[in-house]
């Protein structure tokens, strides 16, 4: 009755009937779960016609069990499905914010890039991370009190990110990497949780420990070292409120990296390309600037969400091809 035709890493399973149906229920399962991953109802599927629904790609890479259920007139079809990992091509994402985790999250793929889940505050440092990337790898990764970080604290007050909004506790950890500080704000394991095809995440109690950390970074670090790395940025990730002379200064050392790297700018004049590098200009942040910042010191216009999207199509048509 129904037939499968693709499933991609994006998350969409596309499918197709054989005639003209009405009243089907389509779920996807996965066996980990005691309940519904996606519900979707449909009062009429036409034959001949391709159609697909989408899984969020926030939850795609816990989805490792995974079947169609079709329900239609009481009897139920049942499909096995597996979605494949993104083909990054041996490339490693390296970034300052969460804005590198989810673009793993849209290209369903493991992270081999130590920078997941932790946030470098100083831009300049970031830059200088991005230059000298094999030496802060190879670096002894040591916790302790921030050593300042002062272009943030002029920003916002804090030497560290405090949102209580965001649930990020004032005693994260920080590790440093020779001079580059780095901050770790998720302190806690996330268990994921379905009902009826909504998902959620429900922090687990015990705080992550300080060994767990360094394993982490330690093991993406060995996957990250023998692949080509791209850089990822962008205007509404700076973390420091910069003038027009040293923003310019720390765009244009990003964008001669002897790596590929790709910025995302509310500036049309900042735009560039050449065969490595890519300052993309954001139409939709052209009235935007870098005042408009929240009490974490983060930009108001910031969305990870589409900003990863961007940098995944970016990926896809320059790097990827």
């Amino acid at each position: 009755m129904i037939n499968i035709l693709n499933v991609d890493h994006s998350g969409k399973i596309y499918f197709s009937v054989n005639e003209n149906i009405k009243n089907i229920t389509f779920k996807v399962w996965d066996r980990k779960y005691n309940s519904e991953v996606y519900i979707k109802h449909y009062e009429q599927l036409l034959g001949g016609i391709i159609y697909y629904v989408s899984i969020s790609c926030v939850v795609l890479p816990f989805l490792k069990d995974t079947y169609v259920e079709v329900t239609h007139n009481d009897t139920v079809y049942v499909r096995e499905i597996k979605f494949p990992e993104g083909d990054l091509k041996n490339f490693s994402l390296i970034g300052n914010s969460c804005l590198v985790w989810r673009t793993y999250e849209k290209f369903n793929s493991q992270y081999n890039s130590p920078t997941i889940g932790n946030l470098i505050l100083d831009d300049e440092e970031y830059v200088r991370f991005c230059e000298h990337i094999d030496s802060y790898l190879n670096a002894e990764m040591i916790f302790g009190e921030s050593k300042g970080n002062i272009n943030f604290k002029n920003n916002c007050g804090n030497v560290m990110v405090i949102n209580p909004n965001a649930n990020i506790p004032s005693d994260y950890p920080i590790s440093h990497h020779l001079d580059v500080e780095i901050h770790w704000i998720h302190t806690k394991s996330r268990e994921l949780i379905f009902n009826n095809g909504v998902y959620n995440f429900r922090e687990i109690d015990d705080r992550i420990s300080l060994d767990e950390y360094k394993s982490k970074w330690e093991r993406r670090v060995q996957r990250a070292k023998d692949k080509e790395k791209i850089f990822l940025w962008s205007s509404s990730e700076l973390f420091n409120i910069h003038g027009n002379w040293k923003r310019k200064q720390l765009i244009d050392r990003f964008k001669k990296i002897p790596h590929r790297s790709i910025f995302l700018t509310e500036r049309p004049e900042e735009e560039f390309e050449d065969d490595y590098h890519i300052i993309k200009y954001i139409p939709e942040w052209k009235d935007y600037n870098q005042f408009q910042r929240d009490s974490s010191g983060g930009t108001l216009w910031n969305n990870q969400g589409d900003n990863s999207e961007i940098m995944y199509n970016i990926i896809q048509d320059k790097f990827l091809k």
